[in-house]
């Protein structure tokens, strides 16, 4: 062997390991190349795809993400549509995400107002605004924008009873017994007409609750119409599990009255039937003590 050259097995055995070294290292390119090709693709609809997998496996956040993903790729398109609006009812009925669900779906209606999800985006709009947000005027405005553009739709006794909900959150309660009594109007045979009928009677008491500090007379008024719109539900659908609430109601509103006796009588009639039983008969304990103490203090009569 010539002087200073390596043995021919150590010359071997560093070749190879060049050669092993240089091989995992395009291994791993490989595996890099292919493996991002294969799960992260930019194709929209490989996207969509692997957000609707997420989606089945419960993992919210990252299908959210993948949908956005198809979003930005294709906007208008009706694959970006769609997954702008599957962002969208996640967002808001999984992950509490509601301004960011607003904004897919405004975003949705901006792009193509004609697109088959529009309406349902409308409506979900108007369901977050109205119930998950309590934005009364916002929903009011929305609800009224439907009924405009959507003569077809229905639910549009719901949109315009929303309508008359929210003016009552807002403490706007002639306007909503004027929307309460439209809808009874014009949508007479409905489930949201009966709830109307239901809900003028609920708006007449509040605001005789709230006008007693200030407008004695008008509170007195508005608790006697009360007892009249809650009479009226009672005759109209007498087997309507309403009906305990109603006469509960017009107890109250004829304690209000000073009408202690036919307040004793309603509620006695609902005792036992009504689900919450202790606070009946904690009304008609109220009731009786305080007419035990009105008698005290009326003069006796000698004989």
């Amino acid at each position: 062997m010539r002087e200073g050259a390596q043995p021919y097995g150590a010359v071997l055995r560093k070749k190879s390991s060049s050669a092993g070294k240089f091989l995992a290292l395009v291994f791993f390119a490989l595996v890099a190349t292919f493996g991002s090709s294969g799960c992260t693709s930019q194709n929209p609809r490989d996207r969509f795809l692997l957000a609707e997998k997420l989606w089945q496996e419960k993992n919210y956040a990252a299908a959210v993400a993948e949908y956005e993903k198809v979003v930005q790729k294709a906007p208008s398109s009706d694959l970006g549509i769609e997954a702008a609006y599957r962002a969208a009812t996640t967002q808001t009925l999984f992950l509490n995400e509601q301004l960011g669900a607003l904004k897919k779906l405004n975003r949705i209606i901006e792009v193509n107002r004609e697109h088959r999800l529009a309406h349902p985006a409308n409506k979900l709009i108007g369901e977050i605004l109205f119930t998950k947000l309590e934005q009364y005027e916002a929903a009011i405005q929305h609800y009224e924008k439907m009924l405009e553009n959507y003569p077809e739709d229905p639910a549009r006794s719901e949109y315009a009873y929303r309508i008359g909900k929210a003016q009552f959150h807002l403490l706007r309660f002639d306007d909503s017994i004027k929307t309460f009594r439209v809808v009874v109007e014009r949508y007479p045979d409905t489930d949201s007409a009966k709830l109307a009928r239901f809900a003028i009677g609920v708006s007449e008491q509040t605001k005789g609750h709230q006008l007693q500090a200030k407008e004695a007379r008008l509170a007195q008024d508005a608790f006697k119409q009360a007892v009249k719109d809650y009479s009226d539900f009672i005759v109209r659908y007498p087997n309507d599990p309403l009906v305990l609430d109603a006469k509960f109601e017009i107890g109250n509103s004829l304690e209000e009255l000073d009408q202690v006796d036919a307040a004793y009588e309603k509620f006695e009639e609902i005792l036992e039937k009504y689900p919450n039983r202790p606070v009946v008969e904690l009304k008609l304990k109220r009731i009786k003590d305080r007419k035990n103490q009105k008698n005290l203090k009326e003069p006796k009569v000698g004989r």
